[in-house]
């Protein structure tokens, strides 16, 4: 089974106005990182970047400015997702996003191209219900530890982050496997 973790950021939170300005996918095939990764920074248009979206994120729309759109790299984005499976921490937030962006450009949904797509923080709300399904929380709750490398895009290490949360959800639920939430 191909597996794709997947993390975005977008010029803020307005899923009609504003849009995606980096996409992050990490593939897992067989339950292994493959080493096959999907990622590019996307020039936003005429849409800024709200200032506390770009302190998160580390990069403002200066840095965006020679980058490609999103329809651009859609191509490549729907070849690499093709009949995969897609987790994500925010599946609302994110496919949300990635959808209005293939919307504006006369392209079906996400979920269209992919086998499934597994929303995370369902799966934690399951499994924990009375504790926070935020990331971090998540993290020390499964007892991953977080590690950065500067030549490696932050939403890039948040993929392989996902993965391990993601196996140790598996690993720690009462039949070794998690309910796979379709959106």
């Amino acid at each position: 089974m191909r597996t794709l973790y997947l993390d975005i950021a977008t010029t803020g939170m307005d899923l009609i106005n504003d849009r995606v300005v980096e996409v992050a996918i990490t593939e897992v095939v067989d339950g292994e990182l493959s080493g096959q990764v999907f990622h590019y920074y996307l020039y936003p248009g005429n849409r800024a970047i709200d200032s506390g979206v770009a302190e998160v994120n580390g990069y403002d729309l200066d840095f965006l400015l020679d980058k490609p759109g999103f329809g651009a790299i859609t191509g490549e984005l729907l070849a690499f997702v093709e009949g995969a499976e897609i987790v994500s921490l925010e599946t609302a937030f994110d496919i949300g996003f990635l959808n209005a962006e293939l919307n504006r450009i006369n392209m079906h949904p996400i979920a269209t191209f992919c086998h499934t797509v597994i929303d995370l923080r369902s799966i934690a709300r399951k499994l924990v219900p009375k504790e926070p399904a935020l990331l971090g929380y998540l993290l020390k709750k499964y007892h991953i530890e977080v590690t950065s490398h500067d030549a490696i895009p932050a939403k890039l290490q948040s993929t392989a982050l996902l993965y391990r949360l993601h196996s140790a959800m598996i690993k720690a639920s009462p039949d070794n496997q998690v309910i796979a939430e379709a959106d």
